[in-house]
Protein backbone atom coordinates (compact mmCIF):
# COMPACT_ATOMS: atom_id res chain seq x y z
CA UNK A 1 0.00 0.00 0.00
CA UNK A 2 2.61 2.38 0.38
CA UNK A 3 3.67 1.79 -2.76
CA UNK A 4 0.27 3.66 -4.04
CA UNK A 5 -1.27 6.85 -3.89
CA UNK A 6 -4.25 7.63 -2.49
CA UNK A 7 -5.59 7.68 -6.22
CA UNK A 8 -4.14 4.70 -7.03
CA UNK A 9 -5.29 3.15 -3.78
CA UNK A 10 -8.91 4.14 -4.55
CA UNK A 11 -8.72 2.63 -8.45
CA UNK A 12 -7.25 -0.56 -7.10
CA UNK A 13 -10.04 -0.86 -4.95
CA UNK A 14 -12.57 -0.36 -7.58
CA UNK A 15 -10.55 -3.28 -10.08
CA UNK A 16 -9.96 -5.98 -7.79
CA UNK A 17 -13.34 -7.29 -7.00
CA UNK A 18 -13.54 -10.79 -7.64
CA UNK A 19 -12.81 -13.79 -5.24
CA UNK A 20 -9.26 -15.49 -6.15
CA UNK A 21 -9.78 -19.40 -6.15
CA UNK A 22 -7.67 -21.02 -3.34
CA UNK A 23 -7.55 -18.62 -0.11
CA UNK A 24 -3.91 -19.31 0.47
CA UNK A 25 -4.45 -17.34 3.92
CA UNK A 26 -5.81 -20.52 5.12
CA UNK A 27 -3.73 -23.21 2.93
CA UNK A 28 -0.63 -21.58 2.17
CA UNK A 29 1.19 -21.49 -0.56
CA UNK A 30 2.38 -20.39 -4.09
CA UNK A 31 -0.86 -20.85 -5.85
CA UNK A 32 -0.65 -18.18 -8.56
CA UNK A 33 1.58 -17.75 -11.30
CA UNK A 34 2.23 -14.09 -10.55
CA UNK A 35 3.13 -12.08 -7.28
CA UNK A 36 0.20 -10.07 -6.32
CA UNK A 37 0.45 -6.97 -7.85
CA UNK A 38 2.62 -4.10 -5.82
CA UNK A 39 2.66 -1.03 -8.06
CA UNK A 40 0.60 0.46 -10.22
CA UNK A 41 3.23 0.07 -13.35
CA UNK A 42 3.81 -3.45 -12.14
CA UNK A 43 -0.33 -4.19 -12.83
CA UNK A 44 0.02 -2.71 -16.45
CA UNK A 45 3.22 -4.66 -16.80
CA UNK A 46 1.39 -7.92 -16.38
CA UNK A 47 -1.44 -7.28 -18.83
CA UNK A 48 0.87 -5.74 -21.32
CA UNK A 49 3.60 -8.63 -21.30
CA UNK A 50 1.01 -11.74 -20.74
CA UNK A 51 -1.42 -10.34 -23.73
CA UNK A 52 0.71 -9.67 -27.35
CA UNK A 53 -1.47 -11.12 -29.87
CA UNK A 54 -3.81 -9.45 -31.96
CA UNK A 55 -6.55 -10.50 -34.31
CA UNK A 56 -4.14 -10.36 -37.14
CA UNK A 57 -2.63 -12.66 -35.75
CA UNK A 58 -4.91 -14.92 -36.78
CA UNK A 59 -4.34 -14.81 -40.37
CA UNK A 60 -0.82 -16.56 -39.56
CA UNK A 61 -2.40 -19.12 -37.71
CA UNK A 62 -0.61 -21.60 -40.35
CA UNK A 63 2.54 -20.54 -38.76
CA UNK A 64 1.45 -21.37 -35.07
CA UNK A 65 4.24 -23.82 -34.15
CA UNK A 66 3.82 -25.91 -30.62
CA UNK A 67 6.53 -27.26 -28.46
CA UNK A 68 6.63 -31.54 -28.64
CA UNK A 69 5.45 -31.77 -25.24
CA UNK A 70 3.31 -30.84 -22.89
CA UNK A 71 5.31 -29.60 -19.33
CA UNK A 72 3.82 -29.91 -15.91
CA UNK A 73 3.45 -27.22 -13.82
CA UNK A 74 5.48 -28.07 -10.91
CA UNK A 75 4.91 -24.80 -8.95
CA UNK A 76 1.17 -25.14 -9.13
CA UNK A 77 1.03 -29.03 -9.15
CA UNK A 78 3.39 -29.07 -5.82
CA UNK A 79 0.55 -27.26 -4.35
CA UNK A 80 -2.39 -29.17 -4.87
CA UNK A 81 -0.50 -32.39 -4.69
CA UNK A 82 0.19 -31.40 -1.07
CA UNK A 83 -3.67 -30.97 -0.07
CA UNK A 84 -5.05 -33.75 -2.24
CA UNK A 85 -8.70 -32.67 -1.08
CA UNK A 86 -9.01 -30.14 -3.31
CA UNK A 87 -8.32 -32.23 -6.51
CA UNK A 88 -8.78 -35.96 -6.87
CA UNK A 89 -5.56 -35.57 -9.61
CA UNK A 90 -2.13 -35.80 -9.17
CA UNK A 91 0.08 -33.39 -10.85
CA UNK A 92 -3.16 -31.67 -12.64
CA UNK A 93 -1.78 -28.49 -14.64
CA UNK A 94 -0.37 -28.88 -17.41
CA UNK A 95 1.36 -26.31 -20.19
CA UNK A 96 2.08 -26.19 -23.96
CA UNK A 97 4.18 -23.18 -24.94
CA UNK A 98 4.21 -22.49 -28.70
CA UNK A 99 5.03 -18.93 -30.89
CA UNK A 100 3.06 -17.34 -33.97
CA UNK A 101 4.84 -14.60 -35.77
CA UNK A 102 7.82 -14.36 -33.01
CA UNK A 103 5.98 -13.94 -30.19
CA UNK A 104 5.88 -16.73 -27.58
CA UNK A 105 2.53 -17.77 -25.78
CA UNK A 106 1.53 -20.31 -23.32
CA UNK A 107 -1.76 -22.38 -23.17
CA UNK A 108 -2.77 -23.24 -19.77
CA UNK A 109 -4.95 -26.93 -18.26
CA UNK A 110 -6.21 -28.86 -15.87
CA UNK A 111 -5.31 -32.39 -16.97
CA UNK A 112 -7.80 -35.81 -15.94
CA UNK A 113 -6.55 -38.89 -17.64
CA UNK A 114 -8.80 -41.21 -19.49
CA UNK A 115 -9.76 -43.84 -16.62
CA UNK A 116 -9.66 -46.61 -19.75
CA UNK A 117 -6.56 -46.52 -20.96
CA UNK A 118 -7.51 -47.79 -24.21
CA UNK A 119 -4.82 -48.68 -27.22
CA UNK A 120 -6.55 -46.12 -29.18
CA UNK A 121 -6.48 -42.82 -27.44
CA UNK A 122 -9.27 -39.71 -27.54
CA UNK A 123 -9.06 -36.17 -26.11
CA UNK A 124 -11.73 -34.00 -24.63
CA UNK A 125 -10.74 -29.71 -24.64
CA UNK A 126 -13.49 -28.05 -22.11
CA UNK A 127 -13.82 -24.93 -22.24
CA UNK A 128 -15.37 -22.64 -19.62
CA UNK A 129 -17.78 -20.04 -20.56
CA UNK A 130 -17.89 -16.72 -18.52
CA UNK A 131 -17.74 -16.60 -14.56
CA UNK A 132 -15.18 -16.37 -11.95
CA UNK A 133 -12.85 -19.48 -11.76
CA UNK A 134 -15.11 -21.50 -13.76
CA UNK A 135 -12.30 -24.00 -14.75
CA UNK A 136 -11.57 -25.06 -11.08
CA UNK A 137 -15.97 -25.39 -10.50
CA UNK A 138 -15.74 -27.61 -14.04
CA UNK A 139 -13.03 -30.54 -12.80
CA UNK A 140 -14.90 -30.27 -9.51
CA UNK A 141 -18.26 -31.12 -10.89
CA UNK A 142 -20.13 -27.37 -9.13
CA UNK A 143 -21.19 -24.29 -11.32
CA UNK A 144 -23.58 -23.62 -14.17
CA UNK A 145 -21.82 -26.33 -16.35
CA UNK A 146 -22.32 -29.11 -14.18
CA UNK A 147 -26.31 -28.64 -13.90
CA UNK A 148 -26.92 -31.70 -15.37
CA UNK A 149 -23.77 -33.47 -15.81
CA UNK A 150 -20.72 -33.99 -14.30
CA UNK A 151 -18.81 -33.19 -17.46
CA UNK A 152 -15.40 -33.78 -16.74
CA UNK A 153 -16.45 -37.62 -15.01
CA UNK A 154 -18.27 -38.64 -18.43
CA UNK A 155 -15.93 -37.72 -20.95
CA UNK A 156 -13.00 -39.12 -18.47
CA UNK A 157 -14.23 -42.64 -19.14
CA UNK A 158 -13.82 -41.87 -23.18
CA UNK A 159 -10.17 -40.17 -22.98
CA UNK A 160 -8.12 -38.21 -21.68
CA UNK A 161 -9.51 -34.57 -20.24
CA UNK A 162 -8.03 -31.02 -20.61
CA UNK A 163 -10.08 -28.35 -19.31
CA UNK A 164 -8.58 -24.77 -20.89
CA UNK A 165 -7.70 -22.24 -18.00
CA UNK A 166 -8.76 -18.86 -19.41
CA UNK A 167 -6.02 -15.69 -18.72
CA UNK A 168 -7.02 -14.26 -15.17
CA UNK A 169 -8.49 -16.94 -14.01
CA UNK A 170 -7.68 -19.62 -11.22
CA UNK A 171 -3.68 -19.70 -10.97
CA UNK A 172 -3.38 -17.29 -13.68
CA UNK A 173 -5.21 -14.62 -11.77
CA UNK A 174 -3.79 -11.16 -11.80
CA UNK A 175 -4.49 -10.09 -7.89
CA UNK A 176 -3.83 -7.64 -5.28
CA UNK A 177 -4.97 -7.53 -1.42
CA UNK A 178 -6.51 -11.06 -1.96
CA UNK A 179 -8.58 -9.83 -4.54
CA UNK A 180 -8.30 -10.97 -8.28
CA UNK A 181 -9.09 -8.01 -11.06
CA UNK A 182 -12.50 -7.63 -12.72
CA UNK A 183 -13.61 -7.19 -15.64
CA UNK A 184 -11.76 -4.33 -16.13
CA UNK A 185 -9.05 -6.09 -18.07
CA UNK A 186 -11.20 -6.99 -20.87
CA UNK A 187 -11.87 -3.10 -21.09
CA UNK A 188 -8.20 -2.31 -20.69
CA UNK A 189 -7.33 -4.78 -23.78
CA UNK A 190 -9.54 -2.91 -26.12
CA UNK A 191 -7.77 0.10 -25.67
CA UNK A 192 -4.29 -2.10 -26.67
CA UNK A 193 -5.58 -3.83 -29.54
CA UNK A 194 -5.01 -7.37 -27.89
CA UNK A 195 -8.20 -8.22 -27.16
CA UNK A 196 -8.91 -10.73 -23.92
CA UNK A 197 -11.10 -13.50 -26.25
CA UNK A 198 -8.69 -13.18 -29.42
CA UNK A 199 -5.25 -14.33 -26.41
CA UNK A 200 -6.87 -17.16 -25.71
CA UNK A 201 -8.52 -18.27 -28.45
CA UNK A 202 -5.04 -18.35 -30.14
CA UNK A 203 -4.29 -20.43 -26.87
CA UNK A 204 -7.21 -22.95 -27.80
CA UNK A 205 -6.03 -22.97 -31.46
CA UNK A 206 -2.56 -24.07 -30.15
CA UNK A 207 -3.50 -27.10 -27.61
CA UNK A 208 -6.33 -28.60 -29.91
CA UNK A 209 -3.27 -28.69 -32.48
CA UNK A 210 -1.10 -30.25 -30.13
CA UNK A 211 -3.90 -32.64 -29.35
CA UNK A 212 -4.77 -33.80 -32.63
CA UNK A 213 -0.82 -34.69 -33.06
CA UNK A 214 -1.15 -36.44 -30.64
CA UNK A 215 -4.39 -38.20 -30.21
CA UNK A 216 -6.75 -40.24 -32.82
CA UNK A 217 -9.69 -38.46 -31.93
CA UNK A 218 -10.06 -35.02 -30.83
CA UNK A 219 -13.44 -33.52 -29.12
CA UNK A 220 -13.58 -29.66 -28.05
CA UNK A 221 -16.45 -28.47 -25.54
CA UNK A 222 -17.47 -25.10 -25.10
CA UNK A 223 -20.41 -23.40 -23.13
CA UNK A 224 -21.76 -19.70 -23.51
CA UNK A 225 -18.74 -17.70 -24.71
CA UNK A 226 -17.30 -20.57 -24.23
CA UNK A 227 -19.22 -22.43 -26.94
CA UNK A 228 -18.68 -19.19 -28.99
CA UNK A 229 -14.89 -19.40 -28.89
CA UNK A 230 -14.73 -23.33 -29.21
CA UNK A 231 -16.56 -22.48 -32.38
CA UNK A 232 -14.56 -19.96 -33.74
CA UNK A 233 -11.67 -22.45 -32.47
CA UNK A 234 -12.89 -24.87 -34.87
CA UNK A 235 -12.76 -22.51 -38.12
CA UNK A 236 -9.08 -22.47 -37.75
CA UNK A 237 -8.67 -25.96 -36.53
CA UNK A 238 -10.86 -28.44 -37.19
CA UNK A 239 -11.03 -30.80 -34.42
CA UNK A 240 -13.07 -34.05 -35.08
CA UNK A 241 -15.82 -32.77 -32.84
CA UNK A 242 -17.17 -29.99 -31.25
CA UNK A 243 -19.85 -29.09 -28.71
CA UNK A 244 -21.25 -25.99 -29.02
CA UNK A 245 -23.85 -25.72 -25.76
CA UNK A 246 -25.48 -22.32 -25.78
CA UNK A 247 -23.08 -20.41 -27.47
CA UNK A 248 -24.22 -19.62 -31.02
CA UNK A 249 -27.04 -18.08 -32.89
CA UNK A 250 -27.14 -16.83 -36.06
CA UNK A 251 -29.36 -13.79 -34.78
CA UNK A 252 -25.89 -12.37 -33.26
CA UNK A 253 -25.71 -10.79 -36.69
CA UNK A 254 -28.91 -8.57 -35.92
CA UNK A 255 -28.68 -8.89 -32.04
CA UNK A 256 -26.93 -5.26 -30.97
CA UNK A 257 -26.80 -6.00 -27.16
CA UNK A 258 -24.90 -9.56 -27.42
CA UNK A 259 -22.90 -8.33 -30.71
CA UNK A 260 -21.53 -5.63 -28.57
CA UNK A 261 -20.65 -7.53 -25.70
CA UNK A 262 -18.59 -10.26 -28.22
CA UNK A 263 -17.02 -7.17 -29.65
CA UNK A 264 -15.24 -6.59 -25.91
CA UNK A 265 -13.79 -10.01 -26.56
CA UNK A 266 -13.07 -11.36 -29.85
CA UNK A 267 -12.82 -7.80 -31.99
CA UNK A 268 -13.78 -8.23 -35.19
CA UNK A 269 -14.05 -11.86 -35.39
CA UNK A 270 -18.00 -11.76 -34.61
CA UNK A 271 -18.21 -9.74 -37.72
CA UNK A 272 -16.57 -11.58 -40.15
CA UNK A 273 -17.93 -14.66 -38.74
CA UNK A 274 -21.55 -13.49 -39.78
CA UNK A 275 -23.76 -16.33 -40.11
CA UNK A 276 -23.01 -16.78 -43.78
CA UNK A 277 -19.43 -17.84 -43.60
CA UNK A 278 -20.17 -19.83 -40.17
CA UNK A 279 -22.39 -22.20 -42.43
CA UNK A 280 -19.73 -22.13 -45.63
CA UNK A 281 -17.24 -23.05 -43.37
CA UNK A 282 -19.44 -25.75 -41.65
CA UNK A 283 -20.51 -27.11 -44.69
CA UNK A 284 -16.58 -27.59 -45.65
CA UNK A 285 -15.59 -28.72 -42.48
CA UNK A 286 -14.79 -32.67 -41.05
CA UNK A 287 -15.73 -31.73 -38.01
CA UNK A 288 -19.00 -33.34 -36.61
CA UNK A 289 -21.18 -30.92 -34.57
CA UNK A 290 -23.64 -30.97 -31.62
CA UNK A 291 -25.18 -27.31 -31.38
CA UNK A 292 -27.42 -27.79 -28.05
CA UNK A 293 -30.15 -25.20 -26.25
CA UNK A 294 -31.61 -25.10 -23.02
CA UNK A 295 -35.35 -24.22 -22.48
CA UNK A 296 -35.37 -21.00 -20.31
CA UNK A 297 -32.07 -19.96 -20.81
CA UNK A 298 -31.39 -16.38 -19.76
CA UNK A 299 -29.01 -15.37 -22.27
CA UNK A 300 -30.96 -12.71 -24.90
CA UNK A 301 -30.36 -15.31 -28.32
CA UNK A 302 -30.34 -18.40 -26.52
CA UNK A 303 -33.88 -19.19 -25.33
CA UNK A 304 -35.74 -17.98 -28.58
CA UNK A 305 -32.97 -21.16 -30.39
CA UNK A 306 -34.73 -23.61 -28.38
CA UNK A 307 -38.10 -22.53 -28.86
CA UNK A 308 -37.30 -21.39 -32.51
CA UNK A 309 -34.58 -23.15 -33.92
CA UNK A 310 -33.15 -20.15 -36.03
CA UNK A 311 -29.83 -21.86 -36.35
CA UNK A 312 -30.78 -25.03 -37.26
CA UNK A 313 -33.25 -24.11 -39.77
CA UNK A 314 -30.75 -21.40 -41.57
CA UNK A 315 -28.20 -24.58 -41.59
CA UNK A 316 -30.91 -26.38 -43.43
CA UNK A 317 -28.64 -29.62 -43.50
CA UNK A 318 -25.56 -28.38 -44.48
CA UNK A 319 -22.23 -30.65 -42.74
CA UNK A 320 -21.86 -32.93 -40.05
CA UNK A 321 -24.49 -31.26 -37.43
CA UNK A 322 -26.37 -32.26 -34.72
CA UNK A 323 -28.93 -30.76 -32.61
CA UNK A 324 -30.47 -30.89 -29.17
CA UNK A 325 -33.04 -29.15 -27.27
CA UNK A 326 -34.75 -31.31 -24.49
CA UNK A 327 -33.25 -29.83 -21.50
CA UNK A 328 -33.44 -26.51 -19.30
CA UNK A 329 -31.17 -23.82 -18.36
CA UNK A 330 -27.84 -22.61 -19.47
CA UNK A 331 -25.82 -25.27 -19.31
CA UNK A 332 -24.08 -28.53 -21.22
CA UNK A 333 -26.97 -31.13 -21.93
CA UNK A 334 -27.67 -34.44 -20.18
CA UNK A 335 -24.94 -36.62 -19.61
CA UNK A 336 -26.63 -39.60 -22.01
CA UNK A 337 -26.85 -36.79 -24.76
CA UNK A 338 -23.16 -36.03 -24.34
CA UNK A 339 -22.44 -39.91 -24.09
CA UNK A 340 -24.93 -40.42 -27.32
CA UNK A 341 -22.93 -37.97 -29.56
CA UNK A 342 -19.50 -39.15 -28.46
CA UNK A 343 -20.01 -42.69 -29.33
CA UNK A 344 -21.18 -41.75 -32.64
CA UNK A 345 -18.09 -40.27 -33.36
CA UNK A 346 -16.09 -43.15 -32.14
CA UNK A 347 -18.01 -45.51 -33.99
CA UNK A 348 -16.46 -43.55 -37.08
CA UNK A 349 -13.60 -46.16 -38.09
CA UNK A 350 -9.91 -44.90 -37.10
CA UNK A 351 -7.13 -47.73 -38.83
CA UNK A 352 -3.65 -47.33 -37.63
CA UNK A 353 -0.82 -48.21 -40.33
CA UNK A 354 2.69 -49.37 -39.04
CA UNK A 355 5.55 -51.48 -39.50
CA UNK A 356 6.16 -54.49 -37.14
CA UNK A 357 9.34 -55.30 -38.50
CA UNK A 358 11.30 -56.26 -41.25
CA UNK A 359 13.14 -59.06 -42.56
CA UNK A 360 16.58 -59.76 -42.70
CA UNK A 361 17.45 -59.86 -46.18
CA UNK A 362 15.55 -56.65 -46.97
CA UNK A 363 13.14 -58.21 -49.11
CA UNK A 364 9.98 -57.65 -47.13
CA UNK A 365 8.08 -55.59 -44.40
CA UNK A 366 5.36 -56.88 -42.45
CA UNK A 367 3.09 -54.13 -41.04
CA UNK A 368 -0.21 -54.36 -39.68
CA UNK A 369 -3.40 -52.07 -40.13
CA UNK A 370 -4.77 -51.62 -36.38
CA UNK A 371 -8.42 -50.40 -35.84
CA UNK A 372 -9.87 -48.40 -32.51
CA UNK A 373 -12.05 -51.00 -32.07
CA UNK A 374 -13.34 -54.34 -32.68
CA UNK A 375 -15.68 -55.04 -35.79
CA UNK A 376 -15.20 -56.45 -39.21
CA UNK A 377 -13.58 -53.24 -41.97
CA UNK A 378 -12.75 -53.77 -45.01
CA UNK A 379 -10.25 -51.20 -46.70
CA UNK A 380 -7.92 -50.59 -49.99
CA UNK A 381 -4.50 -50.69 -50.12
CA UNK A 382 -2.78 -48.50 -52.52
CA UNK A 383 1.28 -47.73 -53.07
CA UNK A 384 1.96 -44.83 -54.52
CA UNK A 385 -0.55 -44.11 -56.96
CA UNK A 386 -1.35 -47.50 -57.56
CA UNK A 387 -4.32 -49.74 -56.22
CA UNK A 388 -2.60 -53.27 -54.43
CA UNK A 389 -5.53 -55.21 -52.81
CA UNK A 390 -9.35 -55.28 -50.62
CA UNK A 391 -8.58 -56.48 -47.56
CA UNK A 392 -10.70 -57.13 -45.03
CA UNK A 393 -10.27 -57.53 -41.14
CA UNK A 394 -12.25 -59.59 -38.96
CA UNK A 395 -11.44 -58.14 -35.76
CA UNK A 396 -9.18 -55.11 -34.80
CA UNK A 397 -6.31 -55.82 -36.49
CA UNK A 398 -4.49 -57.74 -39.64
CA UNK A 399 -0.89 -58.12 -40.46
CA UNK A 400 0.51 -57.51 -43.93
CA UNK A 401 3.43 -57.92 -45.66
CA UNK A 402 5.00 -55.30 -47.97
CA UNK A 403 7.47 -56.80 -50.35
CA UNK A 404 7.19 -53.87 -53.18
CA UNK A 405 9.07 -50.52 -52.60
CA UNK A 406 7.27 -47.44 -52.47
CA UNK A 407 4.76 -45.62 -50.54
CA UNK A 408 1.71 -47.32 -48.70
CA UNK A 409 -1.24 -45.66 -47.74
CA UNK A 410 -5.29 -46.90 -46.76
CA UNK A 411 -8.16 -46.03 -48.59
CA UNK A 412 -12.31 -46.45 -49.04
CA UNK A 413 -12.10 -48.09 -45.03
CA UNK A 414 -15.69 -48.92 -43.89
CA UNK A 415 -17.18 -51.29 -41.48
CA UNK A 416 -20.16 -53.47 -41.74
CA UNK A 417 -22.21 -50.23 -41.05
CA UNK A 418 -21.14 -48.91 -44.23
CA UNK A 419 -19.12 -45.84 -42.22
CA UNK A 420 -16.62 -44.83 -43.61
CA UNK A 421 -13.38 -44.33 -41.60
CA UNK A 422 -9.84 -42.74 -42.09
CA UNK A 423 -6.26 -43.62 -41.69
CA UNK A 424 -3.47 -41.12 -42.17
CA UNK A 425 -0.60 -43.08 -41.44
CA UNK A 426 1.71 -44.11 -44.77
CA UNK A 427 4.65 -46.96 -44.74
CA UNK A 428 7.66 -46.63 -47.10
CA UNK A 429 9.39 -49.79 -47.84
CA UNK A 430 12.81 -49.74 -49.26
CA UNK A 431 14.69 -52.38 -50.80
CA UNK A 432 17.37 -51.45 -48.89
CA UNK A 433 15.99 -51.02 -45.24
CA UNK A 434 16.85 -48.94 -42.32
CA UNK A 435 18.88 -51.74 -40.64
CA UNK A 436 18.10 -52.49 -37.09
CA UNK A 437 20.60 -52.32 -35.03
CA UNK A 438 20.36 -55.35 -31.92
CA UNK A 439 23.41 -54.52 -29.41
CA UNK A 440 24.52 -51.82 -27.74
CA UNK A 441 27.70 -51.69 -30.01
CA UNK A 442 28.61 -48.27 -31.92
CA UNK A 443 26.41 -47.33 -35.23
CA UNK A 444 27.78 -46.29 -38.31
CA UNK A 445 26.43 -43.02 -37.08
CA UNK A 446 28.36 -42.85 -34.00
CA UNK A 447 25.74 -43.33 -32.11
CA UNK A 448 25.59 -45.61 -28.64
CA UNK A 449 22.62 -46.63 -26.64
CA UNK A 450 22.18 -49.29 -23.82
CA UNK A 451 20.65 -52.65 -23.87
CA UNK A 452 18.73 -54.11 -22.92
CA UNK A 453 16.90 -51.03 -20.31
CA UNK A 454 15.38 -50.68 -16.82
CA UNK A 455 14.70 -47.56 -15.13
CA UNK A 456 16.16 -45.25 -18.00
CA UNK A 457 17.20 -44.67 -21.42
CA UNK A 458 20.48 -43.34 -22.43
CA UNK A 459 22.01 -42.40 -26.02
CA UNK A 460 24.98 -40.94 -26.94
CA UNK A 461 26.84 -39.36 -29.98
CA UNK A 462 29.81 -36.82 -30.47
CA UNK A 463 28.03 -33.66 -29.31
CA UNK A 464 29.99 -31.41 -31.21
CA UNK A 465 29.39 -32.86 -34.61
CA UNK A 466 25.51 -33.08 -34.16
CA UNK A 467 24.26 -31.52 -31.00
CA UNK A 468 20.60 -32.40 -30.73
CA UNK A 469 18.42 -34.90 -32.90
CA UNK A 470 14.52 -35.87 -33.38
CA UNK A 471 13.93 -39.30 -32.00
CA UNK A 472 10.80 -41.22 -32.06
CA UNK A 473 10.16 -44.76 -29.64
CA UNK A 474 7.54 -47.11 -30.61
CA UNK A 475 6.31 -50.26 -28.27
CA UNK A 476 6.19 -53.54 -30.14
CA UNK A 477 2.11 -53.12 -30.89
CA UNK A 478 3.45 -49.84 -32.98
CA UNK A 479 2.31 -47.16 -30.74
CA UNK A 480 4.46 -44.29 -30.29
CA UNK A 481 5.30 -43.95 -26.32
CA UNK A 482 7.99 -40.93 -26.61
CA UNK A 483 8.87 -38.22 -29.47
CA UNK A 484 11.06 -35.24 -29.25
CA UNK A 485 12.40 -33.22 -31.45
CA UNK A 486 15.80 -31.80 -29.78
CA UNK A 487 17.28 -35.03 -27.75
CA UNK A 488 20.81 -34.09 -26.26
CA UNK A 489 23.14 -37.16 -26.43
CA UNK A 490 23.56 -38.52 -23.01
CA UNK A 491 19.74 -37.11 -21.49
CA UNK A 492 18.15 -40.20 -19.63
CA UNK A 493 14.52 -41.09 -20.77
CA UNK A 494 12.80 -42.34 -17.87
CA UNK A 495 11.03 -45.52 -19.01
CA UNK A 496 9.83 -46.71 -15.70
CA UNK A 497 6.01 -46.57 -16.80
CA UNK A 498 7.00 -48.31 -19.81
CA UNK A 499 5.53 -52.57 -19.84
CA UNK A 500 8.24 -54.81 -20.29
CA UNK A 501 9.24 -55.46 -23.89
CA UNK A 502 11.00 -54.65 -26.96
CA UNK A 503 10.84 -50.98 -28.27
CA UNK A 504 11.85 -49.52 -31.40
CA UNK A 505 14.04 -46.49 -31.39
CA UNK A 506 14.00 -44.45 -34.19
CA UNK A 507 16.65 -41.36 -34.34
CA UNK A 508 16.72 -39.10 -37.11
CA UNK A 509 19.83 -36.70 -37.50
CA UNK A 510 19.81 -34.44 -40.57
CA UNK A 511 19.40 -36.36 -43.81
CA UNK A 512 19.93 -39.98 -42.20
CA UNK A 513 18.16 -42.44 -39.91
CA UNK A 514 18.41 -44.98 -37.97
CA UNK A 515 16.19 -47.80 -35.73
CA UNK A 516 17.29 -50.19 -32.96
CA UNK A 517 15.45 -52.53 -31.01
CA UNK A 518 15.97 -52.58 -27.49
CA UNK A 519 14.71 -54.94 -24.49
CA UNK A 520 13.15 -53.23 -21.52
CA UNK A 521 13.33 -55.45 -18.67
Amino acid sequence: MAQLSAADSAYFNNVFLNPLYINDSVYPGTWYQYEPVTSFYNHYLIMDTNFIFKTSDLDSISNLSIDDSLHQYAQINSEFNAYPSFISQNDPVVSLPFHLNNKQGISYSFLYPDTNQNHCKNAFLIVPGTGTNASYDIIRGLGYHNQLCYVTNTCRSYGDVYTFVKPNEEFRAIYWDKRKLNEYVVDYLITQNTFYGTNYLIEMIAMIKYLKANYDKVFLMGLSEGGYSALLCTMYSKPDAAVISGGYSINFDTCTTETGILYTRFDSLVYQYDKVKVKDKISQSPTHYLFTWGDGDPVLTMDPEHDFHYTENYFGGVGHCSWFYDFNDHTFPPCNTIDTFINRILSIPEAHFFITDSSSNGDSLYTRVRFCKSASYTFDMYRDTTFIQTYTAVSDSIDITLTDSGFYYLKNIMDTNNIHGRCNDTVFKNKQPIPLFLSSSISPLGILLQNPITDNLVITWNQTSIPFAKLIIYNSTGQMVYQTHQYQSGIPISTQNWPKGIYLVRIFQDDKSLSYRILKQ
